[in-house]
């Protein structure tokens, strides 16, 4: 189970930071449309298939994660961070996965509403 979650964290910081990278790439004088598609080709769109999958397997592992609201709302907020970051364009979409991806960690980390150890 530990390893799952680090693969969760590990894709977590690599989508996180992709973005990042690709907001910090849009903001340059001449925007640097070639840095930016590297970034998300090499490195936020694997991070997120990690994240998802990774994510996917832990609650493989652990199906009683499947009555609490938390994963319900962390799935939720996939399906809008996912689409956002991999399809959308500009510097508004990325911002908002960004955010997006920061509450989903929240609930990760905070885990409201728990009834499992």
């Amino acid at each position: 189970m530990r390893f799952f979650k680090l693969l969760h964290l590990l894709g977590l910081a690599g989508f996180a930071g992709g973005l990042a990278a690709q907001l910090l790439l849009a903001r340059l004088d001449p925007p640097a449309p070639a840095a930016a598609d590297l970034v998300a080709r090499w490195l936020s769109g694997p991070a997120l298939l990690l994240l998802v999958g990774s994510g996917l397997l832990g609650i493989a592992v652990r199906p009683a994660w499947l009555e609490e609201r938390w994963i319900w709302a962390k799935l939720l907020l996939t399906m809008v961070i996912a689409p956002a970051a991999w399809f959308g364009s500009g510097r508004a979409a990325l911002a908002a996965a960004l955010a997006l991806s920061v509450a989903a960690a929240a609930f990760g980390v905070w885990r409201p509403w728990r009834r499992l150890p």
